[in-house]
């Protein structure tokens, strides 16, 4: 969707179809002002308004690339675990635990888009299709050669065409996931005379991942597909004789059917053809954890007060690994979706840690732990807990805490080597660019030779993209082994009261600052960033990290690396309650966000407010045993209010706001005897609907998912089995 200003007050204030892509299955042919399809028939270009049901008001021929796409993927899981302990002495237990997960899920997304200008021939690194439309048996004798001809003027070369498809004839692209988890974990318990216990124990983990994705296709085949010569029976081949002995045949994208080439029978992809051009990619992977360690505990033979101090102290070595290896079709990056480069990266760190629980008074309580590590990777690392609890009444105690801790970068933050995906339409900040402009922006974005020449040809002298271009920005973000840490600094401070045997109310402070978080640039502030500066200091390549067009000008590719950058400062107050009465039982636990701010490169942001950090939420639940055996369920939560933008914007305040909303979830269950158990209930009861959001919604949903639910009611049935 986009928003549109309808009554020119300079406030977006009415909801309209995007322009979405013109990757359809009749496929579009664009020069300037002319969109047609392919067999010579206007192609209506109109972005409708919508209704209060969200419908469009009129028609449009731009794609819905979203029409078929899922809200919830499906999915299955099988899960088995056992368990057993072993009574070896008096003084001495083994326990041994074994858990194995499978999962499998699929996406199911549109047919491949493709641009046979850009994606097959790729103009835009300097490539070109060898494709004449005033000559070219793809184009000639057809109404939309000659439509595109009346336009092009003495330049008749595709290059300057634009050619959007769906390449139907593959069908959709599926992607199937499988993941198997198996964990083994073992522990040595020892009770030693003197009161204290010696744990010693070890776990090991791995995660195995194999993908499979089909609808995609050779671009070096297509480009030999497309490159095509007389066969000297009236017909048509490919023009290389290498590709013809490996089953090359001629394809027609273009949906010119009334051309030579469709009339001598080559009017989109053969079954022959896709033999030729179809490839299954994929990838398999995998994770591996192993953990060992050895903790002593138990009293030491002093005290303060009158308890003894108990403590705890230890040592630990984890290690993990990660290999990820994608087919060589992805790593070479031939196909239609981006390249994937394998990973295979690993580290491991040493720790040892203490804590002490020191009895002071009978109404105070402190606690010490503190932790040293040393990481193959970023070296060593230290972080510390201290602690009061202060029972200073039998209704009332205080507690507080004041710690630091440290988050090492992962696997996937150090060694990923790539992962690709489209870039926002409105990234480039060179789009309405003006070569009589005086920012640094309009500037800069003129100093690039394929933007100006474009400006040259645009009447009012602006660089102006068409969806198409719009649509084509690929992000490839990798992970960086120069990161550190990140560290946090938390401080704790609240008290518990209960007034009454079956009433507990505790309210909590927090505090927490996390520095070096570790990050990547949003492409949107790169590219910001970068053309935003004084032109004395504008770097064209933006350190070799964004690419361009060499010939039109739009982005094709970003880079973008993790790095330590932000600083979060986050604060709030929990409030818990609960109350017991007989068969009753009601919680209720709220929370106030005073502050969520992340201080970057380019500035503060205060998301607090915001669609993922409302200032307000609570959860409320009960509980009633009608009978011992049959309970019924319910709960209710809220968040508040949150804005799409906070501060100045260009929308209306309706579309801006995500209003307060309420999920009400129910259920009943009844235990039939010890081994079975029937339920049955709802989720979002009331059928709460997400707001549209306008801003930094989620793909194809135009809401947020991670704080709306996007489904509905949902009613649910079941048995439980125990044996």
């Amino acid at each position: 969707m986009r928003f549109v200003d309808t009554n020119g007050d300079g406030i977006r204030d009415t909801i309209a179809r995007r322009d979405g892509p013109g990757h359809v299955d009749g496929a579009l042919l664009g020069y300037g002002d002319l969109k047609i399809f392919g067999n010579g028939d206007q192609f209506n270009a109109n972005q409708p308004l919508l209704d209060s049901n969200y419908q469009p008001t009129s028609d449009s021929d731009w794609d819905n690339q979203h029409s078929n796409r899922t809200l919830v993927l499906p999915y299955q899981r099988f899960n088995i675990a056992s368990g057993v302990t072993f009574d070896i002495s008096e003084k001495s237990t083994l326990e041994v635990e074994l858990n194995y997960a499978q999962t499998q899920a699929r996406v199911d997304l549109e047919e491949a888009p493709i641009d046979v200008v850009n994606n097959v021939f790729r103009k835009g690194n300097g490539g070109t299709t060898g494709i004449d439309v005033a000559t070219s048996p793809y184009f000639v004798g057809s109404s939309a050669g000659q439509q595109l001809l009346a336009v092009m003027g003495d330049n008749t070369s595709l290059d300057g065409v634009t050619t959007n498809r769906r390449t139907f004839e593959f069908g959709n692209r599926l992607t199937e996931n499988q993941r198997d988890t198996f964990r083994v974990a073992g522990n040595y318990t020892y009770y030693l005379d003197n009161g204290m216990d010696w744990q010693t124990g070890a776990t090991y983990g791995i995660t195995s991942q194999t993908q499979q994705n089909s609808g995609d296709f050779s671009i070096p085949n297509l480009q030999q597909a497309l490159t095509i010569e007389e066969d000297g029976n009236g017909g048509y081949q490919c023009a290389d004789v290498i590709a013809r002995t490996y089953g090359c045949v001629p394809v027609n994208p273009f949906g010119t059917t009334d051309s030579l080439a469709g009339q001598a029978g080559i009017t989109g992809f053969s079954d022959e053809a896709m033999k030729y051009l179809a490839v299954n990619t994929g990838q398999t992977g995998k994770v591996e954890q192993f953990v060992v360690n050895s903790v002593m505990s138990g009293e030491l033979d002093f005290a303060i007060g009158d308890d003894n101090i108990g403590f705890a102290a230890g040592v630990e070595y984890r290690k993990e690994s990660a290999v990820e290896n994608p087919d060589s079709f992805r790593q070479l990056g031939i196909t239609r979706e981006g390249p994937v480069q394998p990973i295979d990266g690993s580290f491991d760190v040493a720790e040892v840690f203490g804590e002490l629980y020191v009895p002071v008074t009978d109404w105070l309580n402190l606690s010490l732990a503190a932790r040293f590590g040393d990481y193959s990777t970023i070296g060593t690392t230290s972080t510390y807990r201290l602690g009061i609890d202060a029972p200073i009444h039998e209704m009332f105690r205080i507690r507080a805490s004041q710690s630091s801790s440290v988050r090492a970068p992962n696997i996937n933050d150090i060694f990923s080597t790539g992962t690709t995906s489209v870039a926002n339409p409105t990234i480039d900040v060179c789009n309405g660019a003006s070569k009589t402009g005086t920012s640094n922006i309009d500037v800069n974005c003129t100093s690039i030779s394929a933007i100006s020449n474009r400006m040259d040809t645009d009447p009012n002298g602006q660089y102006i993209l068409v969806g198409s271009e719009t649509n084509n920005t690929l992000v490839s973000q990798s992970g960086s082994p120069n990161l550190k840490a990140e560290t946090a600094d938390s401080l704790t401070l609240g008290f518990v009261m209960t007034p009454l045997d079956n009433l507990s109310i505790s309210v909590d402070y927090y505090g927490i600052e996390i520095e070096d978080g570790i990050t990547t640039i949003t492409p949107d502030t790169m590219v910001k960033r970068c053309y935003d500066v004084d032109p004395s200091q504008f770097d064209k390549t933006c350190g070799g990290r964004i690419v361009r067009d060499v010939q039109d000008g739009p982005i094709l590719n970003i880079y973008s690396t993790s790095i330590n950058a932000n600083t979060i400062s986050t604060s709030g107050i929990d409030l818990e309650v609960a109350y017991s009465l007989d068969n009753l039982t009601v919680n209720f636990i709220a929370n106030y966000l005073a502050e969520y701010e992340i201080d970057t490169l380019t500035g503060k942001i205060d998301n607090l407010g915001t669609t993922l950090f409302p200032e307000y939420r609570y959860t409320m639940n009960a509980s009633y045993n009608i009978t011992d055996d049959f309970n019924l369920f319910a709960q209710m939560t809220y968040r508040a209010e949150t804005k799409g933008v906070l501060g100045e914007t260009t929308l209306s305040d309706d579309l801006n706001t995500m209003d307060a909303v309420y999920y009400v979830d129910v259920r009943a269950s009844y235990q039939i005897n010890d081994a079975v158990n029937v339920y049955i209930g709802s989720n979002n009861l009331l059928d709460q609907q997400p707001d549209i959001q306008a801003t930094s919604s989620a793909v194809g949903t135009n809401t947020t998912p991670q704080a709306y639910d996007v489904i509905g009611r949902q009613l649910f049935a079941g048995v439980k089995l125990t044996f």
